[in-house]
């Protein structure tokens, strides 16, 4: 495992968005008992292809060599499972444009991207242009707790602004007015 931690540090521009983690591990039931089978699963974000398959090839080496010099086996699997989230830059534009509008400047915020969710949306984003946003849910002085984090706590009071900035999304597109 602390092989596959050095492939951002070794082997990627540190100028490039590449993020590797090894989220889980399994091995074994005792403590006394050495076990015949381990589990690694993690995963691997950037947007780059070039840097996508580079990365696979050094697990690939890394998982290969290291359970050759142990007298192991492995068997890899790694699985491609969402494409990078990348907006286009129109519709990235109307979301900036209409939260300004209906929220005000201050509450608008596009520090911290490109961000490296991964995200069903993706594949959408891939078929037409498109922009995924983020209401931020966070209240006033209550500490950030991420989604697919063991911490996270969802701020439900934001469903009426969700929807209250998609129906002001659905007026812009449509050229008409639904609200007052």
């Amino acid at each position: 495992m602390q092989g596959l931690h050095t492939i951002k540090s070794r082997n990627v521009d540190s100028r490039k968005e590449c993020v590797l983690s090894i989220t889980h591990f399994e091995s074994g039931h005792a403590v006394n008992v050495m076990p015949d089978t381990a589990l690694m699963q993690g995963t691997l974000r950037t947007f780059n292809h070039d840097i996508k398959k580079l990365v696979k090839d050094r697990i690939t080496d890394i998982c290969n060599y290291t359970a050759k010099a142990f007298g192991c086996e492995v068997e890899l699997m790694l699985k491609d499972k969402y494409p990078a989230t990348i907006n286009t830059p129109k519709e990235h534009g109307h979301i900036e444009r209409l939260t300004k509008k209906w929220f005000g400047a201050e509450h608008f915020s596009d520090g911290g991207l490109p961000g490296q969710a991964a995200e069903d949306f993706s594949y959408y984003l891939m078929e037409r242009p498109g922009c995924f946003f983020m209401l931020g849910t966070t209240k006033p002085g209550q500490k950030v707790n991420f989604l697919h984090t063991s911490n996270a706590n969802f701020n439900d009071e934001m469903i009426a602004t969700g929807g209250y900035m998609w129906v002001r999304i659905v007026e812009d597109r449509l050229n008409t007015s639904i609200l007052c």
